[in-house]
């Protein structure tokens, strides 16, 4: 499985230090939010010839308890379209390599400003929740 890991630093120690249901919330929904981006993205970019494999990223979303969201697909040739792979004809090895076509880590690169824009208008929401 290819993994791509967009991280928040401090919101681990954030969401372990105020347990407010509604700030969690806030946190949820901003995850979900960028999944969906990065899916939208990643079904643009990934490589078509059947598109089957456009049509098999999968969203596991964020919950209150599960504070992690991922977009993935479970097609077992998607790592070496990702990365590249040798190519094999009729059991026999050309000896010629199909080049990487890494859709998902464009997918991830491209909406990386859009992603830290979902948290940071997330924890701009949790500022105003706190000062209430």
């Amino acid at each position: 499985m290819i993994s791509f890991r967009i991280k928040s630093t401090g919101l681990d120690q954030l969401i372990k230090n105020i347990e407010n249901v509604n700030i969690k919330r806030l946190f949820v929904d901003a995850a979900n939010r960028s999944i969906v981006e990065v899916q939208k993205r990643a079904i643009v970019e990934v490589p078509v010839r059947t598109s089957l494999l456009q049509k098999s990223h999968i969203l596991t979303p964020a919950t209150m308890n599960t504070l992690r969201a991922e977009v993935y697909t479970d097609k077992e040739y998607a790592v070496p379209v990702h990365e590249g792979h040798r190519i094999v004809a009729w059991g026999h090895d050309t000896g010629r390599r199909k080049a990487p076509n890494p859709w998902m880590e464009r997918a991830v690169n491209s909406t990386e400003p859009t992603v830290d824009k979902i948290f940071d208008i997330a924890a701009d929401r949790v500022a105003q929740e706190i000062t209430k």
